[in-house]
């Protein structure tokens, strides 16, 4: 919560979850168990234990030539990455590289016997050195950017398989907009930002604190599109993986009305603490059409090696590669293995790399060169909650990263201690009171 105003609400440990209800054996994710550090293999272990006794080094990233020099990859030069077709999308800020990989083997060293004996790492507060000048709220927003220029266009199409391509289309143009590796701020409980993106409007809070979850609601003319980003990081020895929890839901209205609900894409970044720092997405993309009984999915580096087989033959498909289809039979999302492509219930078969082209049945859908985001402007007047005038964030705007620093530290606090009164209240609670109740259009 805001220090200023705590933004004039609790949520008392609830948070409007878009994820809608959880699997049958899956474990719900609640605050208290992103308070427990995961269990660590033997070789991490061994890992932190050599880090902490000067064993190993900090290995300063070596500088190699750029490879790619297409004008196509410009955006990704703009962003100081290099495509190598062989590892995948390499990133060249070698002096944000530096500093990560000093932060990490410094962290490590103070808290690395807190890792082992199985304490909470949670209070250990990073420094802003490290930070970009934004809010994740900001990072949330810039995925919908393409959504007047792809998404607005669906609503004239009258046939659904076909309206189905351009929103799997339209999910693999986003996935370029979220290579940043700079760290924005985690916002605060009841943070706001709300933007227009062309003609429409978004408006997106922070609905819970611990763990972190943006809710978005985004609306055009005959389009809305709503859902949640809980993003829940993983750490390892020499890597890092970002999994985002939640769903992003499409109604089309119009004369041919449409529910679309998708799933996020997981991140893999390799080089956190040596060799080559190399960003890949991993896992697959669901895609439903709720009104049509349409199903699609898209599958990321789908004909990946495994490590025996890597051992003995050189992949045949970059780590970019993606594949995808549209079916009408729900069974063939579980079918993992290969030959689920050259299933006969495939309606439309869809291949290319995300990073600039996709093609479905042979005719292009994306390619990044041909399509613009549309840039994104602040409404005003602003919220008081809004995120630009954090005052951590303004300082670091203005060039002061020492008072920049304490404030975010006051701030940090400061939701801790809510917190604390949060499941103080919610064990207090008898089980007949009522909890938060979800809005009619959040339940499917």
């Amino acid at each position: 919560m805001c220090i200023r105003d705590r933004y004039q609400r609790r949520v008392h440990g609830d948070f409007l979850n878009m994820s809608g209800k959880p699997k049958k054996g899956k474990k719900k994710i609640a605050e208290q168990d992103v308070d427990e550090p995961e269990k660590l293999s033997a070789e991490e272990m061994e890992l932190l234990k050599q880090v902490e006794k000067g064993e190993i080094k900090e290995e300063k990233p070596a500088k190699e030539e750029k490879k790619s020099k297409d004008a196509k990859y410009k955006y990704y030069q703009d962003n100081l990455y290099d495509v190598d077709e062989q590892v995948g999308l390499v990133y060249r800020d070698y002096d944000l590289i530096s500093t990560q990989r000093s932060l990490i083997f410094t962290l490590l060293k103070q808290i690395g016997g807190n890792i082992l004996r199985g304490k909470s790492i949670m209070n250990v507060s990073l420094p802003v050195t490290i930070f970009e000048s934004a809010s994740l709220l900001d990072r949330v927003a810039s995925f919908y950017a393409y959504v007047p220029v792809m998404i607005s266009p669906i609503v004239e199409i009258a046939d659904p398989v076909e309206r189905f391509r351009r929103v799997m289309a339209w999910v693999v143009a986003t996935m370029h907009l979220g290579i940043s590796q700079k760290k924005p701020f985690n916002p605060i409980l009841g943070e706001t930002l709300q933007v227009n993106i062309g003609d429409y409007k978004m408006a997106i809070e922070q609905t819970s604190h611990h763990p972190p979850v943006p809710n978005f609601y985004l609306s055009g003319k005959n389009v809305v599109i709503y859902g949640s980003h809980q993003i829940v990081a993983h750490t390892y020895p020499n890597s890092a993986k970002a999994i985002t929890y939640g769903q992003r839901i499409i109604e089309i209205g119009g004369a041919h009305p449409s529910k679309y609900v998708l799933t996020h894409p997981a991140v893999e970044i390799t080089g956190m603490m040596a060799g080559t720092r190399v960003f890949r997405y991993i896992d697959n993309i669901t895609i439903k059409d709720k009104t049509n009984k349409l199903y699609g999915q898209i599958r990321i580096n789908p004909y990946k090696q495994g490590f025996f087989s890597g051992l003995f033959s050189k992949q045949t498909y970059r780590d970019d590669h993606i594949k995808g289809f549209i079916t009408k039979n729900k069974a063939l999302l579980a079918n993992l293995k290969e030959d689920v492509f050259e299933s006969k219930d495939i309606i439309s078969l869809c291949e290319g790399l995300w990073i600039d082209h996709l093609k479905f049945d042979g005719k292009e859908y994306w390619e990044l060169t041909k399509f613009h985001p549309v840039e994104i402007k602040r409404a005003t007047p602003k919220l008081l909650s809004d995120s630009s005038l954090r005052a951590d964030l303004q300082a670091l705007l203005k060039g002061d990263q020492k008072e920049s620093q304490r404030l975010k530290e006051i701030m940090e606090n400061v939701q801790r201690n809510d917190l604390k009164l949060r499941n103080m209240a919610e064990k207090s609670r008898t089980k007949k009171q009522p909890h938060i109740f979800l809005p009619s259009h959040t339940k499917y």
